[in-house]
């Protein structure tokens, strides 16, 4: 959809932004489940330190998201609005719409699941702004050993014990390795922000793996109804994911 004539910031009010955590604690007392969604948005704008980078506001059932320049919005014009089915606008049941409205006027509007509201809000900012969403400095230490398994295609667990497959990464000792719950919930982390992805392989078949089957993943061979069929699992980095650790390997 658009709208025709050219939008100034002298014509609008000023974007007037709010703490990314006062967000989350009113989006967390309102308690309304059509808005976990946009819950999901500012918690992983707060995990990869995107609060330093990118300026927050609400109305009842949307978020709005401007660019920070000299700790302010850059525009009142240039947002980004990440809307639940709720919102004033036409959103379907169990669906999020993301919009982004550019100063010419024109909008540019996707829909998807509400469980894709995490990387379909961050493939706004990046082609939008160029903001990456992921900064190795503020990653923890086992969302980078993930990182690093997944770069390497490794497979996914020891079903013998509960450790993860893999070698020292930067921010763990050389003795150290990650417990299944550590993996298992930056796995999760990970997969929701779009960087990395599980894949089964199973009599020569491949497929990809959903949110929900990371708990089976993780628990092996009796996660499975066939353990004599249970697939071999492995880490892989995504399109987006392979892009951005490539670069990161690069500038570190």
């Amino acid at each position: 959809m658009a709208r025709h004539g050219v939008l100034k910031d002298s014509h609008m009010p000023p974007f007037r932004g709010r703490s990314w955590e006062e967000v989350r604690d009113w989006y967390a007392e309102l308690g309304w489940p059509k808005l976990e969604p946009l819950v999901d948005v500012v918690d992983s704008v707060l995990k990869c330190g995107g609060a330093e980078r990118l300026v927050a506001n609400t109305s009842m059932h949307d978020l709005w998201v401007a660019r920070m320049v000299d700790d302010a919005a850059a525009s009142a014009v240039d947002v980004i609005e990440v809307c639940s089915s709720s919102s004033r606008r036409a959103v379907r049941r169990g669906e999020v719409l993301v919009v982004h409205t550019s100063h010419s006027g024109h909008e540019e509007e996707i829909s998807r699941p509400g469980s894709d509201a995490v990387p379909l809000f961050w493939r706004f900012v990046r082609e939008k702004w160029g903001i990456e969403p992921w900064r190795w400095e503020v990653l923890g230490a086992a969302e980078r050993h993930v990182l690093q398994l997944a770069s390497q295609g490794a497979r996914l667990c020891e079903t013998t014990r509960p450790s993860v497959v893999g070698g020292p990464v930067e921010g763990l000792d050389s003795a150290e390795r990650l417990t299944i719950p550590e993996a298992q919930h930056a796995t999760g982390e990970l997969m929701r922000q779009g960087l990395v992805r599980l894949v089964a392989e199973l009599h020569g078949r491949t497929r990809q793996l959903d949110d929900e089957e990371l708990v089976r993943a993780f628990a092996g061979r009796t996660g499975w109804t066939d353990p004599g069929g249970a697939p071999s699992i492995r880490l892989q980095l995504s399109a987006a994911g392979a892009k951005w650790y490539d670069v990161r390997r690069r500038t570190t």
